[in-house]
């Protein structure tokens, strides 16, 4: 038997052809918003303060963890 470029005997399995993966087509992504006025200070304000070390050592630690879970998976 020969199909699709593949010549077979009586006891083997067909091959069969691979789908094609379809590709999604971008979207476009919409630009931040201009901030004015109280909203304008409290960003300003919350990119000032400083992490304490409480919140860098908790941060090292989610990042370790989610490292770990690249390597192993779920």
């Amino acid at each position: 038997m020969f199909w699709g470029g593949i010549a077979m005997g009586k006891d083997k399995k067909r091959a069969r052809p691979k789908k094609r993966e379809e590709k999604k087509m971008a979207t476009q992504i919409s630009p931040t918003p201009t901030l004015y006025g109280k909203d304008a200070e409290n960003v300003h304000k919350q990119i000032q303060k400083k992490p304490t070390d409480e919140q860098l050592q908790k941060a090292k630690e989610r990042s370790e963890y989610f490292k770990q879970v690249e390597k192993k998976g779920l």
